[in-house]
């Protein structure tokens, strides 16, 4: 038990990482003619790396919505 709890906690601390390391490189000044981060960005962002809680769970459900998310970032023209 006390083992889940470090792998979801490991789990939640490295998601929350990640979206803070997403909304940064979305925030910034690329140098590039991008979409500037707007209300859409940050749920895609918050899509693309929040189910990284799940991953040891439902790895190939966390795969695909995280895929999806990150296709969709791209296809909107965010850096």
């Amino acid at each position: 038990m006390a083992s889940q709890r470090r792998e979801l906690a490991l789990d939640i601390a490295i998601a929350a990482v990640v979206f803070a390391g997403s909304l940064a490189l979305l925030a910034g000044d690329s140098g590039v003619d991008t979409r500037d981060l707007d209300p859409l960005g940050v749920l895609l962002a918050a899509l693309a790396s929040l189910p990284l809680i799940a991953w040891r769970r439902e790895p190939l459900v966390v795969f695909a919505i995280t895929a999806t998310a990150s296709a969709a970032l791209s296809a909107f023209d965010y850096p």
